[in-house]
């Protein structure tokens, strides 16, 4: 039999594009096609209809969405991602803040983590709605969630509250990327006092787009860089060396966070 025999493909290998309203399997590793490769007409057996949100059960503190059963998941079965899209509660208003603990699952099955807010609040968040960031990239980042990770958690709606009483949040969460990056790594779009990487907690996390000129570090007061009456050392944030880093003036952080100038051949270590 092993020499006149050939296992069926899975459906982990089908290709071909899925009716619509319909996506592959999510056991397609375990489904076989009908021959040593799969086909077209494999799609019946590969492809499923994407599940309703009614069949989902929503993380603590929310619940479905009127007209759930008209609602799709991503995929065939819903999964705790597809908590966004299917329940209402969480709000897709994002803040920044540190992980500070782990609970494996709460009564729902799903996994919970304590997220530290940037001003002190304090909230437990289900996984799906906790993405890292890499403040130095200025890049959101995929991977398991640990200690003390950079993370932006969603919120819910009696935690936006608390953080819109504090006149936190007022800008949107693409805007606070920017500027946190620009912060982090102490150079922004107008000329400014070059600094170097800013370790976390000597940076203020934006909030507000303030009065010019500016100081993106804590302890350190606003210096006119316009004007750059002591003739410091300035730099410039131009995302046109991402792309062109050979252009003069362009730099690059080394591993002791010393800036240095792009060599001809060598790119970006990181995006920005």
């Amino acid at each position: 039999a092993e020499t006149c025999c050939e296992r069926k493909a899975t459906c982990s290998s089908f290709t071909f594009p899925c009716p619509d309203g319909s996506v592959l399997r999510q056991d397609a590793n375990r489904t076989f096609c009908k021959g040593v490769r799969c086909a077209a007409d494999d799609g019946p057996t590969c492809c499923g209809t994407k599940a309703s949100c009614d069949t989902l059960q929503c993380p603590q503190g929310s619940t479905l969405r009127k007209g759930a059963e008209n609602i799709r998941c991503e995929w065939d079965v819903c999964r705790e991602s597809d908590s966004g899209t299917c329940c209402k509660g969480w709000l897709s208003h994002y803040v920044f803040g540190y992980i500070k603990g782990e609970w494996h699952q709460n009564d729902e099955g799903h996994r919970v983590y304590l997220v530290r807010f940037d001003f002190g609040l304090t909230e437990a968040v289900p996984a799906w709605a906790i993405t890292k960031f890499d403040s130095v990239a200025g890049t959101l980042v995929t991977g398991e969630l640990h200690m003390d990770d950079r993370v932006e958690a969603r919120v819910s709606k009696a935690m936006a509250q608390k953080l819109v009483a504090r006149g936190i949040t007022v800008l949107g969460i693409d805007v606070r990327e920017k500027l946190h990056h620009y912060m982090t790594i102490g150079c922004s779009p107008m000329p400014q006092v070059c600094m170097g990487i800013i370790q976390p907690g000597m940076y203020a996390v934006p909030q507000h787009i303030g009065p010019l000129p500016i100081s993106n570090k804590v302890g350190i007061p606003p210096y006119n860089a316009t004007a750059n009456p002591k003739k410091k050392q300035l730099c410039y944030y131009d995302p046109s060396c991402h792309t062109d880093p050979s252009q003069s003036g362009c730099h690059y952080w080394t591993p002791t966070m010393a800036p240095q100038p792009y060599p001809p051949w060598k790119g970006p270590t990181r995006r920005g």
